[in-house]
């Protein structure tokens, strides 16, 4: 499969997913959460609303390194993202990412309220799975 081809079938996947896993680092040891909220900001670089007191702000701060991890309904498709996060102070990036769920409304009032953060994450490198062929691919982004 070609470099375009692995990366758009990333991308359509990334696109049809509910929820994904954001993984950070804390200390020595992987931290794992569900997340749900999404935004394409440009290529493999996206924006995740989140609180702002929580434990993967903290975790980002401390070291920027961090993977997205994407899956199929059937999980027959994986994709992962290998790169490094960033909390956004920027209100105008802020309100964007809030304007863009409607759930957002469901845990915080405004994209002005303190508790309510962004964290930009930006790929470096791409990995595709698809258990169909039982093929592996690993792209550098």
């Amino acid at each position: 499969m070609e470099k375009n081809e692995i990366k758009e079938k990333a991308k359509k996947l990334i696109r049809n997913s509910k929820a994904f896993i954001l993984s950070t680092v804390d200390g020595n040891f992987p931290r794992s959460r569900f997340m749900g909220s999404l935004v394409n900001a440009g290529g493999f670089r996206y924006y995740m609303e989140t609180f702002a007191l929580s434990n993967k702000v903290a975790q980002i701060k401390k070291n920027p390194r961090a993977e997205l991890l994407f899956f199929g309904k059937d999980f027959t498709q994986v994709v992962n993202l290998f790169g490094k996060a960033r909390i956004v102070d920027s209100v105008k990036i802020k309100e964007y990412v809030f304007n863009s769920f409607p759930e957002s409304g469901k845990y915080f009032v405004s994209f002005k309220q303190k508790d309510f953060g962004v964290i930009e994450f930006k790929a470096e490198t791409l990995e595709y799975y698809t258990s169909k062929s039982h093929q592996h691919f690993k792209v550098k982004l």
